[in-house]
């Protein structure tokens, strides 16, 4: 093996050491301030939310399948947010009395997924 070989190899190994040391590998937290709710059709519910990573979270995702919603958060939005998040959840008019969940993740630059979800009973 010549030395330019070996040197290219060693640079190889090096660089996957050095990649898989360094890599998080822990998923995002997310902690509600409150996880149940109770809100009649056509009222609408506060959600505060706190998230926090080792690294950078690069997306929030909320979605709430049966009732219809989806939002996701990236960018220079979620940057400036600080780690804290409050959203204003309206319920339809139309919606059925029933129990709902929604439910949050927070997507780190290395692919790691946190989710938390919450429960919101429309009565």
């Amino acid at each position: 093996m010549s030395h330019q070989t070996k040197f290219v190899f060693f640079f190889i190994v090096l660089n996957i050491f050095f990649t898989s040391c360094s890599r998080d590998k822990t998923a995002p937290t997310i902690k509600f301030e409150e996880d149940n709710f109770c809100v009649s059709p056509g009222g609408e519910i506060e959600v505060l939310m706190e998230f926090e990573d080792e690294s950078e979270i690069v997306e929030l995702i909320m979605t709430a399948a049966d009732l219809d919603f989806m939002n996701r958060i990236s960018g220079a939005s979620l940057q400036n947010i600080g780690g804290m998040l409050n959203v204003i959840f309206g319920i339809d008019e139309e919606t059925p009395i029933g129990t709902y969940e929604l439910t949050v993740q927070a997507i780190d630059e290395f692919d790691n997924v946190g989710s938390e979800s919450i429960r919101i009973k429309v009565i």
